[in-house]
């Protein structure tokens, strides 16, 4: 894809409610959320619909939030466990 470096910074789901209202697509290229129980899903919605201009990315063991995901504004769905080439499609939905 052309990328020589991303770099990944590891939040809390509550980390979402403690983000400056300034941040933008410039600062953060796309957010990926691990979906592990509803809290987790609560942080992602909160995310997606606060920062629409940021691409989100949803990953999860199950397909339970999937449809729900994209009232959210999920770029992409990644369920676990996944193949390199759905990770490249989803950072490339993210452009």
């Amino acid at each position: 894809m052309g990328l020589m470096h991303i770099q990944f910074h590891f939040f809390n789901p509550h980390d979402v409610y403690d983000m400056p209202d300034n941040l933008t697509a410039e600062a953060v290229w796309a957010a990926f959320f691990t979906l592990e129980n509803p809290n987790d899903a609560e942080a992602a919605q909160m995310f997606g619909k606060s920062y629409s201009d940021i691409p989100l990315v949803v990953v999860s063991n199950t397909a339970e939030y999937g449809i729900a995901s994209w009232g959210w504004g999920t770029r992409f769905y990644l369920k676990r466990p996944f193949k390199s080439d759905e990770l490249q499609t989803a950072l490339a939905k993210c452009f």
